[in-house]
């Protein structure tokens, strides 16, 4: 009877400390979008040579551009500041791997690269969830290269 309620007890507690992790890269994509402040960037999919992209869109200067990434290319880090919470994606050695193309405003043509940017959280469980599945997409992402 103590094994069983043993086991129970360590059931229940390794459920409440797991962090919420995506069985697919799909719903980490999704898990991902739910948790971005202000829903400015929208659409992320993960391709099977471990490539992200989703789209940005701001409504005031009519812009929307679609950013690609290659997940075996980056670091993720956490960051609080001022600012809010922040997961930041730095290409290693800085070498750019972000690649951002579509309209910038009257720009129909916009296009740059980058070796770093940040997915913006609404709050920290929301950072911290945003971290969490960016790990498990890294990982999918090196393991199918």
């Amino acid at each position: 009877m103590k094994k069983l309620i043993l086991s129970f007890v360590l059931i229940i507690i390794s459920a409440l400390s797991t962090n919420l992790y995506a069985q697919s890269p799909e719903e980490s994509c999704q898990i991902i979008e739910s948790e971005i402040k202000g829903e400015i960037y929208t659409k992320f999919s993960v391709n099977s040579n471990g490539i992200l992209t989703y789209v940005w869109t701001d409504a005031k200067s009519d812009s929307e551009t679609i950013l690609t990434i290659d997940l075996t290319k980056i670091t993720v880090s956490k960051d609080v500041s001022s600012r809010g919470y922040r997961v930041f994606i730095n290409c290693i050695d800085g070498i750019d791997c972000i690649n951002e193309r579509g309209k910038l405003g009257s720009d129909e043509t916009y296009y740059a690269d980058f070796s770093k940017t940040y997915l913006p959280a609404k709050d920290e469980k929301g950072m911290v969830t945003i971290y969490n599945q960016m790990m498990f997409l890294l990982k999918l992402g090196n393991a199918n290269r």
